[in-house]
């Protein structure tokens, strides 16, 4: 019993000074890393919208290069699954939507059976802000 004594009056404690102290240094510790993990998040969240919208435009650009070898030149103005806007000097535009995303299609009138073809993707029909580009020269009707 005596060495029980002995033992709590020699034990020291932790002072309130000290938990203050670690309290502060892990304050400051957190306050580094939390913004961070926000902003990681957020970092995600936008490179998840802008793989999603680059599988959107390959995908519409492989059922253009599909439908344009399958086509002829003539066929411009008639496109499956767009839905024909426009035609300036140069180029015939087209807009498909779907639920993720509207999509902008152009294609430059063929000169020497290629065409120039651009698609734009975008999160709404008030494109806002544009998700993904893609750009390439097709080839109208079947190669020789």
């Amino acid at each position: 019993m005596k060495r029980i004594l002995q033992y709590t009056r020699n034990a020291r404690g932790v002072t309130l000074v000290e938990i203050l102290a670690s309290l502060v240094i892990l304050s400051v510790i957190l306050a580094v890393f939390v913004p961070l993990f926000g902003h990681s998040m957020t970092s995600t969240k936008v490179s998840e919208d802008m793989l999603d919208a680059t599988y959107v435009a390959q995908t519409t650009m492989e059922e253009l290069h599909q439908q344009m070898t399958t086509l002829n030149e003539t066929s411009i103005g008639s496109l499956k699954n767009a839905t024909y806007l426009r035609k300036d000097t140069e180029r015939y535009y087209y807009k498909k939507e779907t639920s993720e995303a509207y999509i902008e299609i152009s294609i430059k009138a063929p000169v020497d059976g290629l065409s120039s073809v651009l698609v734009k993707v975008y999160p709404n029909s008030g494109k806002s802000k544009l998700l993904a580009q893609m750009e390439t020269i097709n080839r109208w009707g079947k190669t020789p």
